[in-house]
């Protein structure tokens, strides 16, 4: 499965999730509250699909059965002729390519998972990596930044947790009032 196809399958199911997404289950922090009724499902969906990218991020990218080579290819590009390694692909190609088609749930989650301690700390791992494929990467998470705060009308998938946050935001500061 090429990166473009993984990021229109990202896409396809973000989409879904998003349509989805009732506006009032995002206003009160209504959706940060434990539960699993019907009230914050569609929040928590997104939110679910969300941690579920970030989590097959990792498992692909730490899967003990690779050497210091297959896990950098992984971060970098397709990798590992093993079966015991599956879901071995370019995580940075399948980002810029959620970029591309402004999926920027799928983009920040991709992102995110590259950027957890567990991932950040693997020193020779990232020391393996291109520099121009570093320097891509610390360009889509410096484009995310800008992104998240400015191009929403126009994406086809935005990241929720910004609405989320902003929401929240705006409530704290009515509560003041």
């Amino acid at each position: 499965m090429s990166e473009s196809d993984i990021a229109k399958s990202l896409l396809a199911y973000d989409v879904r999730l998003f349509r989805r997404v009732i506006p009032w289950q995002c206003l009160g922090s209504v959706w940060s509250r434990r539960g699993t009724g019907a009230e914050i499902s569609t929040v928590k969906a997104t939110v679910k699909q969300f941690n579920h990218v970030v989590y097959i991020v990792l498992a692909t990218v730490l899967s003990p059965c690779l050497s210091l080579s297959q896990r950098a290819k992984i971060v970098e590009k397709v990798c590992c002729n093993s079966s015991a390694c599956f879901n071995s692909f370019q995580w940075i190609k399948v980002a810029e390519e959620s970029r591309t088609i402004k999926n920027f749930s799928s983009l920040r989650a991709i992102l995110s998972g590259l950027q957890t301690h567990a991932v950040y700390r693997l020193k020779k791992t990232w020391e393996v990596v291109p520099e121009n494929v570093k320097k891509n990467f610390e360009k889509l998470h410096e484009e995310m930044k800008s992104e998240l705060k400015s191009d929403h009308e126009s994406s086809s998938v935005p990241y929720l947790g910004t609405f989320l946050h902003d929401l929240m935001m705006l409530g704290e500061y009515f509560s003041l009032l």
